[in-house]
């Protein structure tokens, strides 16, 4: 366990859960069949924060952010995280097809 991970799992949480809010607190854009929990950090220098997650009725699965559930709702497929590395190659392939592409107008 890193540094990192040793201090974050020691910041104390208090879990609240959709059963816990009423409808007002419910999010407007949230299917009705979907649960959420809003975890409220009660310690360390972000105490006070909240983190909401939202779960999908069919799996279970969960998100962290309402572009991921609207993506989810569209395409019926979780986001993958960005991988750096795939991005550090598509990048590098743009780049070289750019230069191929300025040496071809340039023997024109």
């Amino acid at each position: 366990m890193t540094k990192a991970d040793a201090a974050i799992s020691s910041i104390p949480l208090t879990i609240v859960t959709s059963d816990d809010f009423h409808n007002d607190d419910r999010p407007e854009w949230l299917p009705n069949n979907w649960t959420f929990e809003t975890i409220v950090r009660t310690g360390g220098a972000s105490a006070g924060q909240k983190d909401c997650y939202y779960f999908e009725p069919v799996f279970g699965s969960k998100f962290r952010l309402k572009p991921e559930v609207n993506h989810f709702l569209k395409t019926g497929l979780k986001r993958e995280k960005l991988d750096l590395t795939v991005m550090l190659l598509h990048h590098l392939r743009a780049k070289k097809e750019e230069e191929w592409l300025e040496k071809g107008k340039e023997e024109c």
